[in-house]
């Protein structure tokens, strides 16, 4: 005997919201030291957990409520001054991330908006505020003739929207030092300036456009605003003179080199030997390393006679690539686009040859109206099922066949972009015996036959995050956090049934949100 039920199903489907944050206090911690720090966001729960792209130890101490914790954190001592990203996270999603830094100087909420009453600092010390409106915020410092003064601003470079301007008045209340954009920092600001005079300074500090409620931090002491000049072991230093091509300083490719543009509008000049039709890639960075240094290079023949040049437009980093023509020696000549030159010009370039150059960088979305989406800066995924992710693939003199695969070895498949093609969707198989709440790094690499691996390009992420930002943090640039959520959840009341009668059956569906 068959027995009929009709059923009618209503579902309704539910999205579990990750963890938000959008506020963290203090904006910097300082190495060796345990810190308490205040975390505000959303959706906090008590398995929360927290992740940084920096060493560090880490722990909650209290969960407030849901809309805040308190965490503690320890930063190992030999950690340097740099700016990490903190994000929350637990089985449901990971937040986006914000912005710390690492910092050495102890931090004050001294402030003052009133020029003749200006905030007294002992220095070197740092300052956490909040621009403004319509105003500046003023402080005094104590200063010997001859000592010199550092002051420096992180707004920008922590996601913050703040413009900052410093200036510094000596003690006859005469500007003596001011500072506004630059080329590394963006929008913040930083000077050094050696006191001419024994007394008491005053610093200013104001957004250029007069706004109120934007985050900055202010550093105030006698370090240095530029990086020291970092070299490898087997790297190569230029040796003056080397103004002209019969002055070069000779080095191997493959073998890192140092410089620096000693005066406005100078040149340098570096000499190798080269094979014909090796595909030569020659990258150069002034600002990536923290130095304001635009490079523009040239590629000059054993006559002298350019051959390809680069670096003609206001970029971040320079590539250089040319097919060499012939066996013998060639010349690098190495410019500052804006004529600039100092002790803080410096730069460094690798050179290498190659058949050509390939680079990866994930495929925007598009909505409804097929326009791009914001790319993603974190990923979610289910223990045992395969994602999906579109890629943008770029040749540089090779149209070959190029494999995808993961840096952490999970397996990849609809991997292999066809000749000439540049666009592919790949699918990552995550582990079957990943577990919810699990916080993994992702990180895709692109491989051919007789080509340098390039990994994931990650920068163009951030960039359309932070758009006032110059440089992109480098510990950003590693991998993506991929978390692994709990799988759809599917639940539905007890219903009574008879034979051959219509039932209105409600199942409820339950998924992790979007990143």
């Amino acid at each position: 005997m068959r027995v009929w039920i009709f059923c009618f199903t209503l579902s309704a489907l539910t999205a579990i919201a990750a963890p938000a944050l959008n506020r963290v206090q203090p904006m910097a911690v300082t190495p060796g030291k345990k810190m308490e720090l205040t975390v505000n966001g959303d959706r906090f729960s008590d398995s929360l957990q927290i992740s940084t792209s920096f060493p560090a130890k880490i722990e909650l101490v209290k969960r407030t409520n849901d809309k805040q914790a308190i965490i503690r954190i320890n930063v190992p001592q030999t950690v340097s001054t740099q700016v990490g990203a903190i994000r929350v996270y637990d089985a449901t999603g990971i937040s986006q991330p914000m912005l710390l830094l690492i910092d050495s100087l102890a931090t004050v909420a001294t402030i003052s908006t009133d020029k003749n009453k200006p905030a007294a600092l002992a220095w070197p010390v740092a300052v956490e505020s909040q621009t403004p409106n319509l105003a500046s915020h003023w402080w005094s410092i104590d200063a010997r003739k001859g000592q010199r003064i550092s002051i420096e601003t992180y707004a920008a470079r922590l996601g913050s929207g703040a413009d900052p301007m410093i200036r510094l008045l000596d003690p006859t209340g005469r500007e003596v030092a001011y500072a506004d954009d630059d080329n590394v920092r963006g929008s913040d600001a930083a000077l050094i300036h050696e006191a001419g005079l024994t007394g008491t300074y005053r610093i200013e500090l104001r957004d250029v456009l007069y706004r109120g409620g934007q985050q900055y931090r202010l550093r105030v002491g006698k370090f240095p605003v530029w990086p020291a000049v970092k070299t490898a072991g087997n790297a190569v230093t230029e040796r003056e003179p080397n103004d002209a091509p019969a002055q070069a300083t000779p080095f191997q490719l493959g073998q890192p080199v140092h410089g620096n543009i000693e005066k406005p509008g100078a040149a340098d000049h570096f000499q190798f030997k080269g094979r014909k039709d090796d595909w030569l890639t020659v990258h150069a960075r002034g600002r990536r390393l923290g130095f304001p240094a635009y490079p523009a290079l040239e590629l000059l023949d054993a006559n002298g006679s350019r051959l390809a040049a680069t670096g003609s437009e206001v970029i971040q980093q320079t590539y250089l690539r040319h097919r060499l023509p012939d066996d013998g020696k060639y010349t690098l000549r190495v410019t500052d686009f804006f004529r600039q030159g100092g002790s803080v010009i410096n730069y460094r370039l690798d050179a290498a040859t190659a058949k050509g150059g390939l680079t990866v960088r994930l495929k925007p979305a598009l909505d409804a109206k097929k326009k791009p989406l914001p790319l993603p800066d974190r990923l979610w995924a289910i223990a045992g099922q395969s994602m999906r992710l579109s890629l943008q693939v770029g040749r540089h003199n090779f149209d070959g066949p190029v494999s995808i695969v993961t840096a952490n070895g999970w397996a990849v498949s609809d991997n292999v972009l066809k000749e000439k093609a540049k666009e592919i969707t790949v699918q990552i198989k995550v582990p079957s015996d990943a577990k919810a709440g699990d916080l993994h790094g992702l990180n895709l690499v692109a491989k051919a036959e007789g080509m340098a691996d390039a990994r994931l390009d990650l920068e163009p992420v951030y960039q359309g995050k932070w758009k006032q930002m110059a440089i992109v943090p480098v510990s950003l640039l590693k991998e993506l956090p991929l978390m692994i959520v709990e799988p759809v959840a599917l639940s539905m009341a007890a219903t009574k049934v008879k034979a051959g009668a219509k039932v209105k059956v409600r199942v409820n569906t339950r998924r992790a949100a979007e990143p």
